[in-house]
């Protein structure tokens, strides 16, 4: 467990496979993929942070990206209406993922997961 606290072990061995999984069964976009990634090696992201990730969007539709990101509970503000965000996985999308590579480095056990 002390593994989970030290967030270069989540992002890289629980986080980023998660979303590696959401992706390779078309539960997010590429584009989706590469904000949310950009934003767990952030940590906490301001939308400029985020623009590297949309390259070919301007202002006002990397605002939208991310504001259909938060309604989506795939990002969310750090405080009310703060304009800085981190990831969020109450999506359960990306919550499958995060389950599978919870499981993939044996942090549930085989009974719970529905082996022998």
């Amino acid at each position: 467990m002390d593994q989970l606290t030290r967030y270069d072990y989540l992002s890289s061995q629980i986080l980023a496979p998660a979303l590696h999984y959401a992706r390779g069964r078309s539960l997010i976009t590429a584009q989706e993929e590469a904000v949310l990634s950009a934003t767990i090696k952030k940590g906490v992201a301001k939308a400029a942070d985020l623009s590297s990730a949309m390259p070919e969007l301007n202002a006002t539709q990397r605002t939208y990206q991310i504001k259909r990101l938060v309604e989506r509970r795939m990002l969310q503000p750090i405080a009310p209406n703060s304009r800085q965000y981190t990831i969020g996985f109450e999506n359960s999308y990306l919550m499958r993922g995060v389950i599978h590579a919870l499981s993939n480095e044996s942090f549930i056990s085989a009974p719970l997961k529905g082996t022998p």
